[in-house]
């Protein structure tokens, strides 16, 4: 895959996350992480993208894979966040076939997460669609601030983004790894929804905006206008805590509208709640600000990642970098 273009950028070695990406790209589950308890229950077929029959109904999918063990090694985390992300993109497939107040925007049924187009600025909302605060994504400006400037910065879909650093450069460029109680530290902090009643424009969920720039580093900048979306591989420099975190709230979420806790016998109200937080998170998740800025050497992009996470601690100097 090759990641940041260029022929410095180029990787030969085929990862075993390709096979997760593999699955969600086809709408297909993605086999359990090796450390994962097997389960005896094969979870249902998921419907086409374009069945008229909500997959809602597939309630009861196979959960999320199992969390490493501490004392994990670097390749077995890495592959948890892979796994994890197939799932969470795989469900959140399913999820918005119930097209739930927030899930109705134009082309979430037809499509799978990473195709999702970043949330436009719009007037009135209500519940049907949720909207931005910043400009999304365009692939046009992309190629004109790129080709000028070397940089472009918008609302983009974090599910564009490399959940982990892809090699010992990369990793070492994105500086610390945190461990999984940051992780749920960072998730308690920023991506816990808050659910409401009884307003007027019909929102259920108080909105959550995504902590943190995400910088992108290339070494080729036709890399960021190429194509009009990624699949988990616009390379993240820095910042993997915050989109690890964002994965852990929305499986989460994700896990308790599939498998809902009944609640004096009625499941309902749990589902609608769960719903509700999926809306939240994809809104979240559909305005992120993502920094891309070329850099022809890595030298260069350890700078820029550098600088970034600076500037970003200084608004949360207690969270790992």
């Amino acid at each position: 895959m090759e990641r940041r273009g260029g022929t410095e950028g180029t990787q030969t070695e085929k990862k075993p996350r390709a096979a997760a990406e593999s699955a969600v790209e086809k709408g297909t589950p993605a086999a359990p992480a090796a450390h994962a308890t097997p389960s005896t229950d094969e979870a249902p077929p998921a419907a086409g993208l374009d069945s008229a029959e909500p997959r809602a109904a597939a309630q009861g999918l196979a959960g999320p894979p199992c969390r490493p063990e501490g004392g994990a090694s670097t390749k077995d985390v890495d592959d948890y966040w892979h796994a994890l992300a197939a799932w969470v993109h795989k469900t959140l497939a399913e999820a918005v076939q119930t097209k739930a107040p927030g899930l109705r925007s134009a082309g979430f049924a037809e499509k799978l997460p990473h195709q999702y187009v970043p949330l436009p600025i719009q007037a009135q909302v209500g519940n049907e669609q949720s909207s931005s605060f910043r400009a999304p994504w365009n692939q046009t400006s992309a190629r004109v601030a790129m080709t000028t400037t070397g940089r472009y910065e918008a609302g983009g879909n974090a599910m564009w983004l490399s959940v982990t650093p892809e090699d010992a450069k990369e990793r070492i460029i994105a500086g610390r790894t945190a461990c999984m109680e940051e992780i749920d530290e960072i998730a308690t902090q920023f991506f816990t929804v808050t659910l409401r009643s009884g307003t007027d424009d019909g929102r259920t969920w108080e909105r959550l905006v995504f902590p943190d720039l995400l910088p992108v580093g290339v070494l080729d900048k036709a890399t960021i206008y190429a194509k009009e979306n990624w699949l988990m591989d616009l390379p993240l420099v820095s910042g993997h805590c915050y989109l690890q975190a964002w994965y852990s709230a929305m499986s989460e979420a994700l896990a308790a509208w599939a498998n809902p806790e009944p609640q004096r016998g009625d499941t309902t109200r749990t589902t609608d709640h769960a719903l509700a937080s999926v809306a939240c998170l994809l809104e979240c998740a559909l305005t992120v600000t993502i920094y891309a800025q070329e850099c022809p050497t890595w030298k260069e992009l350890g700078i820029f990642s550098n600088e970034v996470s600076e500037k970003n601690k200084a608004c949360h100097n207690t969270i790992p970098r």
